[in-house]
């Protein structure tokens, strides 16, 4: 996907950031930024002794209070999707969850902070670094009431200001907090009415936590929108063609390429044309070529003269090659499309297909398509990676009993210690619900092991949440 530029709200070290720094905040940030916080705040107190007014040391001793807490404040393992996903073996990927300021801090800071905008209530950057720590702090009916201060005190005709402010959003999700993030998104969105870009972010955020229903719901109404951003559009059309609303895709480029003088509607006219395996698809693709620049257009060439090489066959074994050859996500499923229609005796591109839908975490999809491999003959270790496929999108689906029938013999005879242990933790957690006791003895059992993958340190900290 595409990003924004994000402006930052906090400065190095969480110092807000002036727009012409002084001395004073530069030799406090200094301080905090080596963690010597006694003698930042002895720095800031012979200031204020001198001029108890002063905006800069007062803002500053703000920071030092913040900054020492946040050293102090643990950073717990986040059981995630993220995390617990079977596409990353690594434990060294798992994220640790970034530190929530306590309501006393919180207090403390937003205090100092205040005092500061009542003796200069033109500093912009302290009513951002409210925001800021409000967002850290998890309060967001406060940081609703500070983001229509922002709007109050900075006019903003474009709605620019719109993306920075998803930045507390952001840092909200990070925390965990998802169903809190997205209250906040709903309510910069809903102060931007007409701005049709924040409304597509909000989208790819739903895509990425895998809620597609919702992705699909704030793309559509990002596109009611009359002015639209190149980035809403390509973010847009590339969603819709990664969930397979392919003459979605194919209107938002062609809107796209109305607006804004491109050809990236013809690309993917041609794309449609070899995935149904139409071989008008040669003649589109050579005149995209021809009249487009390979620079601007890398991925497209790139992929356009992959694609001519099958013009006169196309086997499943060049299927296999080009789904590894590093396709663009957005135009992947088309490839995967042509695949399951062309080769539909054969299930291995209906199991590829599912394996990316899974990785997209388009769960119901990957199901659907997964389900295929009950008909495949493949040797043991290509049916015990689909029964790991296959058991972990039913997983996720929340089709727990069936993901049991796929997880229960990989842990018992699994040929890798990676298959026993997933297959063992998933099942642990299939079983949560209904039989807690037995899953807690799988998961004792499963943190006890000597030779430890990533889900035998997922199962020692889901045993820590698990205790009374």
């Amino acid at each position: 996907m595409f990003s924004r530029n994000i402006a930052l709200v906090l400065a190095l070290a969480f110092t807000v950031a002036c727009n012409a720094q002084s001395t004073i905040v530069a030799t406090a940030g200094m301080l905090i930024q080596k963690n010597q916080f006694d003698a930042a705040n002895h720095y800031l107190d012979s200031i204020l002794k001198k001029d108890k007014k002063n905006v800069d040391a007062l803002m500053m001793k703000g920071n030092v209070i913040l900054n020492r807490k946040w050293n102090e404040l643990p950073t717990p393992l986040v059981i995630s999707a993220e995390n617990e996903a079977i596409f990353d073996t690594s434990i060294s990927s798992m994220a640790l969850l970034p530190p929530v300021i306590p309501a006393a801090t919180e207090k403390d800071v937003e205090k100092i902070w205040k005092k500061c905008l009542t003796l200069n209530p033109a500093r912009l950057d302290i009513k951002k670094g409210l925001c800021s720590l409000y967002a850290l702090s998890l309060d967001k009916e406060k940081l609703k009431a500070g983001i229509k201060e922002l709007m109050k005190a900075v006019p903003d005709s474009t709605g620019e200001q719109a993306y920075n402010m998803a930045e507390y959003a952001r840092k909200i999700k990070e925390r965990n907090r998802i169903e809190d993030a997205m209250e906040v998104y709903h309510f910069i969105a809903q102060q931007y009415p007409e701005l049709g870009g924040i409304r597509a972010d909000i989208a790819a955020e739903y895509f990425y936590t895998g809620r597609m229903k919702e992705a699909l719901s704030w793309l559509d109404s990002a596109l009611r929108k009359k002015n639209i951003d190149e980035t809403t559009f390509l973010n847009s059309a590339f969603i819709y063609s990664q969930l397979a609303y392919y003459d979605n895709s194919q209107l938002t480029l062609e809107r796209y390429d109305r607006e804004f003088q491109n050809k990236l509607g013809d690309f993917y006219t041609a794309l449609r044309l070899f995935s149904d395996s139409d071989s008008r698809y040669v003649r589109k693709l050579e005149a995209f070529i021809q009249a487009t620049d390979s620079n601007s257009y890398y991925d497209e060439h790139t992929l356009a003269k992959l694609l001519l090489t099958y013009r006169d066959s196309f086997s499943v074994d060049d299927f296999k090659a080009l789904t590894v050859s590093g396709l663009p996500d957005w135009y992947a499923p088309l490839i995967m499309e042509r695949g399951v229609r062309q080769f539909r005796g054969n299930c291995e591109p209906f199991v590829i297909y599912g394996i990316y839908c899974s990785r997209i975490k388009n769960y119901s999809a990957a199901v659907q398509l997964l389900e295929e491999g009950e008909n495949c003959r493949m040797d043991a270790r290509q049916t015990e990676y689909w029964m790991l496929q296959y058991g972990y999108a039913l997983f996720m689906q929340g089709e727990t009993e069936k993901a049991l029938l796929y997880f229960n013999p990989l842990r018992q005879t699994g040929s890798s210690l990676y298959y026993r242990q997933a297959a063992q933790y998933f099942s642990a957690k299939c079983k949560l619900a209904t039989d807690k006791v037995s899953a807690q003895n799988e998961l004792q059992a499963l943190a006890a092991e000597n030779n430890k993958t990533k889900y035998a340190l997922l199962a020692t900290e889901l045993l820590k949440q698990l205790k009374p």
